[in-house]
């Protein structure tokens, strides 16, 4: 089973856009089609990324800084099944 996993840095994006970034993601998902899910992780978002709509970034879960639960939260995005959007 092949799945694929990105890890963002929010503050070391050369752009504050989320957007650009999950393209970039996406546009690297396309080499392995026969993953069977991809996540992109993005950590410690600023509160313009994080107000940003991510609805139309399927794959994208973002952990806030600071968030209290983020640990236990990342471990069940990478357990769960099928891709889901998700964003606090």
């Amino acid at each position: 089973m092949l799945v694929v996993i990105g890890v963002v840095h929010c503050p070391s994006l050369a752009s504050p856009d989320l957007a650009a970034a999950y393209a970039e993601f996406r546009r690297l998902c396309r080499q392995f089609p026969a993953a069977l899910a991809a996540r992109c992780f993005a950590f410690e978002p600023s509160e313009a990324q994080a107000a940003q709509d991510s609805t139309a970034l399927p794959d994208l879960v973002l952990f806030p800084p600071g968030a209290p639960s983020s640990r236990r939260r990342l471990c069940a995005q990478l357990s769960s099944g099928p891709p889901v959007a998700a964003a606090v």
